[in-house]
């Protein structure tokens, strides 16, 4: 079974038309997908949709029902929500320091849940 962290940006791509969500609409489709995202994404997510309607990019009405739609996804499974542990931070740290300068690993990239592999 392939398994995917998805990063906000990542995810918003299945629920706003923008470059990448072609691919991402594809990997929901492969059979037995797992995503995976963490507590703080559902969170982002939540800004992500009211940014987009303060923009203009949506109505109210179309980030209400796509901020229903990402939370089904949840519910039904689609999408496992996974929580950041003391460790996990301390393992994403020791990434970026590894890699920070050579690589553009970045913060919340970093910090892959080790309980979601």
């Amino acid at each position: 079974m392939a398994a995917y962290f998805f990063d906000t940006s990542a995810l918003a791509k299945r629920y706003h038309l923008e470059e990448g969500t072609a691919r991402v609409q594809a990997i929901f489709a492969e059979s037995g997908t797992r995503i995976v995202i963490s507590h703080l994404t559902v969170v982002e997510m939540r800004s992500m949709f009211g940014t987009k309607v303060r923009t203009g990019a949506i109505d109210r009405a179309t980030g209400t029902a796509l901020a229903i739609r990402f939370q089904s996804d949840i519910a039904e499974g689609l999408v496992d929500v996974f929580a950041i542990t003391p460790y996990d931070y301390r393992r994403a740290d020791g990434l970026l320091g590894r890699y920070a300068f050579t690589t553009r690993l970045r913060s919340l990239d970093a910090l892959l849940p080790v309980n979601c592999r």
